[in-house]
């Protein structure tokens, strides 16, 4: 059968500098000894398709980590937030809602207002583009592997991948039947249940079935409405059917659903600066380590998500066609959020104040579909060519209610003369891509290889809206880009690989289109679009004949120009979309693998990223800037230069180390493991002002596990500490401007509060 184990039991953790935990390299099937897939000996073995086509690692000239899905299992991994954890070159800046969550690759991401534009970071699933991150930030179940692809990959993948991609590649159906349930329970109320069962139907059929459930339970607490706040809920559902239809035509079709409800991720003040806040909010202590809010809503956000495809294969001698059509639909159910720090009663606040409840309800759907051929010969000439096609339509309600006071007696006293005012736009999006590409790579001799690729994007991208005060406006425009990538790579040994390249990176043109719209800003037309030249010199492999060692060296360079920022514009004289100038994003990756005896593997990695704006004068001043910290005063505002200053949310250093230790008890009797999982990153600027209040100080977090696994390997029992240190830490830091301005708020997560836990594997 075409898609059974084509990508085998286990493919490994590896990449620059990531890696999960390597599990001494073994993933354990049922019935099947221990497998060494995945050690150091083998990783010269992996199969990706961080090309469009499987490939082994050392083939492939990209700088990529590619963490296996079992391996997730085993660490206790739900999403792509814990995901940052492995891969250093990602991270993540929670946000109130999950599509302005900011997924950033090597510093880079997309942190807008506007839903015209696009995330520089693209998701893919089992091959299919993404169009929003909202849509992305899934829940790990059932998932092969997942490649982290760092630099623009837009040669291949197309959309909105200027910085990179992150694909999710689920499980394929199984050749013989097999079936899994999985359970897990921790403190703060935590519970997940997975399970999966796939086979055979006939001869030419098969068939795979996976859902999971998982909750969280509150862990901070409203002092206002006397409640506790922060709980999660999330299932869903994926099936995937395949048939040998003959003369080598193979089909698959795949259908998902993904619930998730979020009742978390509200502001918590971390700084007063001043004392009415402190009234306004009473019981909560502004700290770097507060987790109360006062709000007198109880924010709710329900999100859902589906989608279909269908893939055909023909395999046609020297070339396969692959036909891959689908649909998605993502949408998130409104319900206001209280975003005001205090909480009040009646339809007013108190005097003092203003009261600020907002909320947006964004739906989008998706279509796409792409044609490859591409070459099946072992010859020195290897090549994909391409068609492709999206559609995207976003539908978008957004709500903002202010409640003003003008009369009382003092902060925090009764209201004697309210004003409230509710303020609301619709906004509908369209944008179309049609692109052709083509990729190669020419064998020169049997060690050195000459690498090509090309593809012609041309985007249509409109919007219509209306605002609550009678305005409404319309815009469209057209855009025509060609990006590719040209490159080298040379076979050192048989184990180990040296690779240089260039790319040009793309992402479109878009539209600063939000509740502020007036005819100026429809007047100025779109931002410019996004764009990356980007240089990598990389090596990987087992370099002095060391076969239990293998590495993974990246070093890059990336240049983009008109970043597409909020930011201060003089033209309206408010926060708005606007082009930042230049952009840089350089550094160097190293991951190691080692495995020093059969029971015991390390996978340890340090990164260095410098990410910073190289021109960008016209950025917004934070609140309280001066003349001498380089606030300049402007028609209509002021603004200050951020060249030479970091970009968001972009840690300089990010380590991390995982170590196994596996050994049976006796014979073949069970085996049992412990491991530690320890990751560390440098201080983090969250703000593009600058501002030296959204400062994250650098923290290291630290994962211990002890577990047994049967000696049929169907049963697996573990106990886990998740921050074993309690290391509280904030996963965003922003500006306070509403009744305490100059105050800063921030969100901790749940993963900044130790917790303990136990988890269980049967497998038949």
């Amino acid at each position: 059968m075409k898609y059974s184990n084509q990508i085998g039991a286990c493919t490994a953790v590896i990449g620059a500098l990531s890696c999960a935990f390597l599990w001494g390299g073994q993933v354990f099937a049922q019935g099947a000894e221990p497998s060494s897939a995945g050690t150091a000996k083998t990783m010269d073995e992996l199969i990706v398709t961080t090309q469009r086509r499987e490939q082994t690692l050392l083939e492939v000239p990209v700088a990529v980590n590619v963490v296996d899905g079992d391996a997730l299992d085993r660490v206790f991994f739900d999403n792509v937030q814990d995901l940052s954890l492995l891969v250093p070159s990602l991270t993540i800046a929670d946000a109130v809602g999950l599509d302005g969550t900011a997924v950033r690759i090597r510093g880079v991401g997309t942190s807008v207002f506007s839903v015209t534009v696009e995330p520089s970071v693209s998701f893919v699933i089992d091959g299919v583009v993404l169009a929003r991150n909202g849509s992305g930030l899934v829940e790990f179940s059932d998932i092969e592997r997942i490649e982290v692809l760092r630099g623009p990959q837009g040669t291949l993948f197309g959309k909105n991948s200027s910085a990179g991609v992150i694909s999710y590649i689920t499980k394929d159906t199984a050749e013989e039947f097999e079936a899994s349930l999985k359970f897990r329970g921790a403190e703060l109320d935590e519970y997940r249940v997975d399970a999966s069962v796939s086979g055979p139907i006939n001869d030419n059929m098969g068939f795979r079935v996976t859902g999971f459930y998982r909750e969280f339970g509150d862990y901070y607490d409203n002092v206002f409405l006397g409640i506790e706040d922060g709980a999660e809920e999330s299932y869903g559902v994926r099936a995937k059917l395949d048939f040998d239809v003959g003369s080598n035509v193979y089909v698959k079709i795949s259908g998902d659903y993904l619930s998730q409800r979020r009742n978390c991720c509200d502001l918590q003040l971390r700084e007063a600066a001043g004392t009415d806040i402190l009234t306004l909010a009473a019981g909560v202590i502004p700290s770097t380590v507060n987790t109360d809010i006062s709000n007198e809503i109880d924010k709710v956000d329900d999100y859902e998500q589906w989608g279909a495809s269908l893939e055909v294969q023909a395999d046609l001698g020297p070339v396969t066609l692959t036909s891959l059509t689908a649909y998605r639909d993502w949408s998130q159910n409104l319900t206001l959020g209280d975003t005001d720090f205090f909480g009040s009663t009646g339809s007013a606040p108190v005097t003092g104040a203003v009261g600020l409840q907002q909320g947006a309800s964004p739906a989008t759907s998706t279509v796409t579909q792409e044609f490859r051929l591409t070459s099946n010969t072992d010859g020195r000439f290897d090549y994909v060519l391409g068609l492709f096609y999206f559609r995207n339509e976003t539908d978008r309600f957004f709500d903002r209610d202010v409640q003003l006071c003008f009369a009382g007696l003092a902060v925090g006293s009764p209201c004697l003369a309210p004003f409230e005012t509710d303020s609301f736009f619709t906004l509908n999006v369209d944008n179309t891509n049609l692109s052709a590409f083509g990729d190669t790579t020419f064998g020169v001799t049997d060690r050195l290889s000459l690498i090509g690729g090309i593809r012609f994007i041309y985007e249509e991208n409109s919007f219509e809206t209306a605002v609550f005060n009678g305005f409404e406006g319309s815009d469209e425009a057209t855009d025509f880009a060609v990006i590719g990538r040209a490159g080298v790579q040379y076979d050192i040994t048989d184990e180990f690989t040296a690779f240089a390249t260039y790319a040009r990176g793309y992402k479109g043109l878009a539209f600063d289109a939000t509740l502020g719209i007036t005819t100026a800003v429809l007047d100025a037309g779109a931002v410019d679009p996004e764009t990356a030249n980007a240089f990598e010199l990389g090596f990987r492999g087992s370099p002095f004949g060391w076969s239990n060692v293998f590495i993974d060296l990246n070093l890059f360079y990336s240049l983009f120009q008109n970043l597409q920022v909020q930011a201060f514009n003089s033209a309206t004289a408010a926060a708005s979309l606007l082009n930042a100038g230049e952009s840089v994003a350089r550094g160097v990756e190293l991951t190691a693998v080692w495995d020093p005896t059969d029971e015991l593997s390390f996978t340890g990695g340090v990164g260095f990223t410098d990410a910073f704006f190289s021109s960008f004068t016209n950025a917004a001043c934070f609140a309280g800037q001066t003349a001498a910290q380089g606030c300049m005063a402007v028609t209509g505002g002021t603004i200050q230069d951020v060249s030479g200053r970091s970009l968001p949310n972009s840690p300089e250093w990010k380590f991390n180390l995982q170590a196994r230790y596996e050994k049976p008890i006796s014979g073949d009797g069970p085996r049992v493991y412990g491991q530690v999982n320890a990751n560390y990153q440098s201080e983090v600027q969250f703000a593009i002002n600058q501002n030296p209040g959204t400062v994250q100080d650098g923290y290291a977090l630290v994962d211990l596990a002890v577990g047994v696994i049967s000696p049929n390997d169907r049963i697996e029992a573990s106990f886990f500490v998740r921050n074993v240190g309690d290391k509280s830490y904030a996963a965003t830091i922003g500006e306070v401007f509403i009744n305490d301005p100059g105050g800063f708020f921030q969100i901790i997560p749940r993963n900044a509060q130790r917790r303990f836990g136990g988890s269980v594997a049967l497998r038949f």
